[in-house]
């Protein structure tokens, strides 16, 4: 008989298929095996929007929420694992797995987790990475993109650091972590995918420009996300489908940025050093 605590995912890997199409998204979910005689399966849920439930998502090859996986339909029944294909790029998805047993009796959710893949444009991308990648060395964040970019440059404590693949012993920038915006110069079209742990939601802004990134899975309108500093700020620009996109808190109607999201980075101008804390 199954119990709401029978086991847990404990890595989700993303994958990618053909570059910069839309709904190129791969994702690879493993979990702990459920060791009850009994079991029948487990049951995938997923979605996009706010995290926790109601796992309602579609748009899957698969299928909608939730998708059924067998054990006859596992290759390792001691190792379960099931790949997602058709997800959209841009668009972070949440995912949690349950159990179900001989008699139809399902467990409770396993702990949730989340991804994100990103389209990156021809040319320069002003990037952030929403979670902390397990792993920040430069290549091995940007290694689903390898031979596809041409240098990657950062603006931290006012200085420009930049990090060249073909010469990586004339680059100064290592490490690829939340809280720091990133142009990544791309020589084609190509996909992106971000996971990891949870980051702070609070970054440190010193007076001036600050290139830095978005630390949080949803998306806000730009008052909103910026409330914590308002006032202390004079303009946000990013870059969206290859076009440079600018507000101003002050000038409303000469702004064509409107929202923040999760996988841009972003030039915030401010008057003073402060903390902006992310909603």
């Amino acid at each position: 008989m199954l119990n709401n605590n029978c086991f847990r995912v404990v890595l989700l890997c993303l994958l990618l298929v053909v570059p910069f199409s839309v709904n190129a998204a791969q994702v690879k979910l493993k979990w702990d095996a459920n060791n009850e005689d009994d079991l029948a399966g487990y049951k995938l849920y997923y979605k996009t929007g706010l995290s926790g439930e109601p796992y309602n998502g579609a748009g899957a090859d698969q299928g909608a929420s939730p998708l059924i996986v067998p054990l006859a339909s596992l290759s390792d029944v001691n190792n379960p694992e099931f790949t997602l294909t058709g997800l959209s790029d841009n668009e972070v998805y949440y995912f949690a797995i349950t159990a179900y047993d001989t008699e139809g009796l399902e467990s409770g959710y396993s702990n949730e987790v989340d991804g994100l893949v990103i389209s990156l444009d021809q040319g320069p991308n002003l990037i952030s990475f929403y979670r902390q990648p397990a792993d920040t060395d430069i290549t091995s964040v940007l290694s689903s993109i390898s031979n596809k970019y041409s240098r990657v440059t950062a603006f931290i404590n006012n200085s420009w650091k930049i990090f060249i693949p073909e010469y990586p012993e004339l680059s100064t920038l290592n490490t690829m972590e939340t809280g720091i915006g990133y142009f990544v110069d791309m020589n084609e079209p190509a996909t992106l995918l971000m996971y990891g742990q949870a980051a702070s939601n609070t970054i440190n802004l010193k007076n001036g420009p600050n290139m830095t990134g978005y630390n949080i899975p949803d998306s806000h309108n730009m008052a909103d996300a910026l409330n914590s500093i308002k006032g202390k700020y004079v303009s946000v620009k990013t870059i969206v489908d290859g076009n440079w996109k600018v507000y101003y808190p002050d000038n409303p109607a000469l702004s064509d940025l409107t929202d923040m999201e999760p996988g841009h980075g972003y030039w915030i101008e401010t008057i003073e050093s402060c903390n902006w804390s992310l909603p």
